[in-house]
């Protein structure tokens, strides 16, 4: 534990405390006087508060777009995603009405989990993922999967980067917490 106290205000104390042999931050009191109230701030790592949320179902739940729908319109059936113009047509028409359907922090998901596989998976279990939605299209032929779900980012998320920076703060939550806020 570590603390500091300040010229300016006496009374006042700040107590930063660590978790035990470490300098990983858990916790900072705040007081007054000696009838001092504690206010604490758990941090994101030990208590996994403010971290991003994702899980690999959430990248299903964008594929899925692609999966058979009896309302689909008939003139998307049978698109060639290989196509450029049927790719943009299945993202226009498919994928990004699907997608603005999810509640804000099923979206907030989606889209974290959709950048943590960019980043981080291999081109093996980016297509599992893609076939474990059963999309009625095959996956274009004429660009990695890696390409596809960048292609994809682009078209859901314009000009915003997919690059994550520190995978620490993202932690993957269990199936039975995909619909919890």
């Amino acid at each position: 534990m570590v603390g500091e106290t300040s010229d300016r205000d006496p009374d006042a104390a700040v107590q930063y405390i660590h978790t035990e042999n470490s300098y990983e931050p858990l916790a900072r009191v705040d007081s007054h006087g000696e009838h001092a109230e504690n206010f604490w701030y758990h941090t994101a790592k030990n208590r996994r508060i403010n971290m991003e949320k994702i899980n690999n179902s959430y990248i299903s739940m964008i594929w899925q777009a692609l999966s058979e729908d009896p309302n689909m319109d008939v003139s998307l059936v049978g698109l060639n995603l290989s196509n450029e113009k049927s790719l943009s047509l299945a993202l226009r028409e498919l994928i990004n009405p699907f997608y603005d359907n999810f509640p804000c922090f099923i979206k907030g998901r989606c889209k974290n989990s959709l950048a943590y596989a960019i980043n981080f998976y291999d081109e093996k279990m980016l297509s599992r993922l893609y076939e474990s939605a059963i999309p009625l299209f095959e996956p274009p032929k004429n660009m990695s999967m890696n390409q596809f779900y960048v292609t994809v980012w682009g078209y859901l998320f314009p000009g915003e980067n997919f690059s994550i920076n520190n995978p620490e703060e993202y932690v993957e939550i269990a199936f039975n917490e995909l619909y919890k806020k």
